[in-house]
């Protein structure tokens, strides 16, 4: 690595190309995102943007910063709280500061939540080249790993969806990051390994309230359960700081969600058990079947699970990863060959041997060091002891947030720092296979070459991926994007005019429909500022009779 530092015109037209290349992934990213995203398509990327985003933004004062979805006015004239915050309100009440100053326009306002998305997901492909480059992995090839996996098809599809799972998993990776980090200073450091386990202690608990942090205990719990298998293992050295992380993470995790039980049972004036918080974690956690449909409940039994949340973790295999994986094995087949035929004699004695020495040398190569490899077993014990629990940290989650996975695939994407740790390892041991062959170093220019063919592919592929997601889920026609823009304008003028008509209106219920916009049944919730009813009230009536009318989009049904 150091000689990419070398003052050479090799050197700097190198990392002339990094620049490029690192420009064009980011400046895609944001600058293809478009001014009106497709909200007429089916998925989950208008229910749940919209649900999100009405949480964040009735996460204020009022509310004890939980956030909920709807204020609804039943008929006696009450407010009832719909749909309470079931994460901690930190990821809420902080995105509804940043977005605060785009509320008066609904397009600004719903393009600043993709972006900030887009944020968050860029951030994580950093955090995941840091974790390479922490590991002691060549820059380029760090980097290029990250790219790829940033190129994810089902993660670059929800990478503008406004959700909690995106800052946890962030926070996830960064977790990953800092272990690294950890491991170190209480290897090399030791003086200096109190202040990194309580900076590390203190990112736990942050991490532990990001949103959707489930994983975050996950992966302490874990981590913790190997480091007792003895004085060799990787994270026996932290044990006693991933103690106190897990410790202090699940103590401030529930006195989090003990404030949002509390604010809800305050608002809603209802005992703790009823409260859609506790409900929820309930129905996710596989405790009860409330509202399930009865369809739904044959769809979570084990048989029907595994399989879907299989489909559910295929899709986010990055692009480049099962071709890296056939190489790999197709390169032990051809080194192992040709083991056999330097150690085999051509004699009809050396025949016979060589037949048996075909069955012990090749498949106990091939298939053995090739089952070895894919488990990465013959890695540095640092990579095979962190790929080790960010597995488990997705198996875990996936099985005991099993009711949540099923119908959600985008909470499966906590195997996204498995997946970058197996391509990174699978990339490096490819192309030191590759140079091996070649008989040539693979820190030389065959080496060096490689890892900058993979950078140029990975980056090709990321944009390839990133314009086939944009083109397919997020643009809209051009007739589509037309009457999208003219529905925004006309809602922000309907609001304007509620707030001008005086404080009489503006505390008017407006009939709830659950079909305003296609598959965005908590639209209304965020665009429209009053309250909404299930049922026709007088405040309705008087509504009407103001002359106002809520604007409506002429095509409400979702593309198939």
């Amino acid at each position: 690595m150091l000689k990419l530092f070398t003052p050479t015109a090799r050197s700097i037209s190198l990392w002339l190309f990094i620049g490029v290349g690192i420009a064009i992934v980011f400046a895609a990213l944001f600058l293809l995102e478009p001014g009106i995203a497709n909200y007429f398509n089916r998925g989950h990327f208008g229910w749940v943007s919209m649900h999100s985003l009405a949480i964040s933004r009735n996460a204020g004062i009022e509310g004890g910063l939980v956030g909920y979805s709807c204020r609804m006015m039943l008929p006696d004239g009450s407010i009832w709280y719909d749909y309470f915050n079931r994460y901690p309100f930190p990821f809420a009440a902080l995105s509804k500061i940043i977005l605060k100053s785009f509320e008066g326009n609904s397009i600004s306002y719903l393009y600043a939540s993709r972006q900030l998305m887009n944020l968050i997901y860029a951030a994580n492909i950093l955090v995941f080249f840091g974790i390479g480059v922490t590991l002691g992995y060549d820059f380029l090839l760090a980097l290029a790993a990250a790219i790829v996996v940033g190129a994810s098809p089902s993660w670059i599809r929800y990478k503008a969806m406004f959700h909690f799972d995106q800052p946890s998993l962030l926070c996830l990776s960064a977790l990953v990051l800092l272990t690294i980090v950890l491991h170190s200073s209480s290897r090399y450091l030791p003086g200096r390994q109190s202040l990194k386990s309580f900076l590390f202690v203190v990112f736990s608990a942050i991490a532990a309230v990001s949103g959707r942090s489930g994983s975050i205990i996950i992966y302490l719990f874990v981590c913790l359960a190997l480091s007792f298998l003895g004085p060799a293992a990787y994270f026996y050295s932290m044990r006693r700081a991933l103690l106190y992380a897990l410790a202090v993470s699940i103590f401030v995790l529930a006195g989090f969600t003990a404030y949002s039980i509390y604010v809800e049972m305050s608002l809603n004036a209802v005992s703790w058990s009823d409260t859609s918080v506790v409900k929820s974690a309930l129905r996710r956690l596989g405790f009860g079947i409330q509202g399930f449909s009865s369809a739904s409940v044959e769809k979570l039994k084990w048989e029907h699970s595994i399989h879907k949340i299989y489909e559910h973790l295929v899709v986010f295999i990055p692009p480049l990863l099962p071709p890296i994986l056939c190489a790999q094995g197709f390169l032990f087949a051809i080194s192992s060959f040709r083991d056999f035929r330097v150690k085999c004699g051509l004699g009809s004695l050396g025949f016979l041997g060589g037949r048996a020495q075909l069955v012990s040398l090749y498949w106990r190569r091939a298939v053995f060091s090739g089952i070895a490899s894919l488990c990465l077993l013959r890695c540095q014990s640092r990579s095979t002891s962190l790929l080790a629990a960010t597995l488990f940290v997705a198996l875990f989650w996936c099985a005991g947030m099993k009711n949540l996975v099923v119908f959600h695939s985008y909470s499966v994407m906590y195997v996204m720092p498995f997946f970058y740790l197996f391509s990174l390892l699978s990339a490096s041991q490819c192309i030191a296979l590759v140079g091996g062959y070649f008989k040539r170093s693979p820190t030389c220019v065959s080496g060096r070459l490689l890892k900058v063919l993979f950078f140029a592919l990975s980056v090709s592929i990321y944009c390839s991926s990133l314009f086939n997601s944009q083109a397919r889920y997020y643009f809209p026609s051009l007739g589509k994007s037309e009457e999208l823009r003219r529905f925004f304008v006309s809602v922000d003028s309907f609001n304007e005019s509620l707030a001008r008509k005086g404080s009489a209106l503006q505390g008017a219920p407006i009939v709830r429909d659950e079909e305003w916009m296609p598959r965005s049944p908590y639209s209304q919730c965020l665009l429209l500022g009053n309250p909404l009813s299930s049922d026709v009230v007088k405040g309705v009536s008087a509504l009407e009779e103001s002359g106002l009318s809520v604007p409506r989009l002429r095509s409400r049904k979702p593309a198939k």
